[in-house]
């Protein structure tokens, strides 16, 4: 008797320590999100990380074109060949996107163009569309879904894209060679990059459409814009200038140049 008592107490015991003793807490698992995996820079590595993000976006893939490659190619070589970084080349003040008019005829609507430079050397495909990723206008560009066609160009640390809806009927443009044009302003990331849009003017009819008049409405804002943003390069050249100028005298009052801003 005495023994069943000692050994009922001892089990009583055993569970009431258990039960005081507090819940451990259930182990949080640890996300660790790895890093883009680097692929080279090649066209088909560019042309494949594009489209995971229009995928990602819910547009349908790009179609690489050997006319929009040529074009790409074009820019890229005159940037290296003359030393600059911009949509504007210095030595013959020709857009990017002229290039790509010039090579695709009437096929091409709307066309933009996206930019990027390493600072250190030739970027890989993956920093360079990541670059553009967190840039709005060149992400912008890149998940368009008017745009069905893409070509690169790449030169050693330079990297050129082109973009290009195509035209319904080639009736449909002017065989104009003046753009209008629409300018979304350069940033910069670990690599830097620029975008630029443009479209020829459209057919003038007599009796416009609705969607051809909100389109001219479109156009008309897209000229204001151009204006601006030539109106802005005017005053950054003259304001350098001013500063040349000034150190070339022996330094002097600056912010005189600054009445030019």
């Amino acid at each position: 008797m005495i023994l069943a008592l000692a050994v009922l107490g001892y089990v009583g015991a055993v569970i009431w320590y258990n039960l005081s003793m507090p819940t451990p807490q259930t182990a949080q698992a640890v996300v660790v999100k790895k890093a883009p995996k680097e692929l080279p820079l090649t066209r088909a590595n560019l042309l494949k990380l594009v489209n995971v993000e229009r995928k990602k976006a819910g547009v349908a893939p790009l179609k690489e074109d050997k006319r929009l490659d040529g074009s790409a190619q074009r820019k890229a070589d005159d940037e290296v060949k003359y030393n600059y970084f911009d949509h504007l080349s210095p030595h013959d003040h020709q857009q990017g996107y002229t290039y790509i008019f010039e090579a695709t005829g009437q096929l091409c609507r709307y066309a933009s163009e996206n930019l990027s430079e390493g600072n250190h050397g030739a970027p890989t495909s993956t920093q360079v569309v990541q670059g553009w990723v967190h840039s709005k206008p060149h992400y912008e560009a890149m998940i368009s879904a008017k745009y069905t066609l893409t070509g690169f160009g790449i030169k050693d640390n330079q990297v050129v894209e082109h973009f290009c809806q195509e035209s319904p009927t080639q009736s449909q443009n002017s065989t104009s060679t003046s753009n209008v044009t629409s300018y979304s302003a350069p940033s910069t990331s670990s690599y830097q990059n620029q975008a630029y849009t443009s479209t020829p003017p459209p057919t003038t009819q007599s009796q416009p459409s609705n969607e051809q008049s909100a389109q001219s409405q479109e156009e008309r804002q897209q000229d204001a814009e151009e204006a601006k943003y030539l109106a802005d390069q005017k005053k950054a050249q003259e304001y350098q200038s001013c500063m040349r100028e000034i150190g070339g005298l022996g330094g002097g009052d600056y912010g005189i140049c600054d009445l030019i801003k």
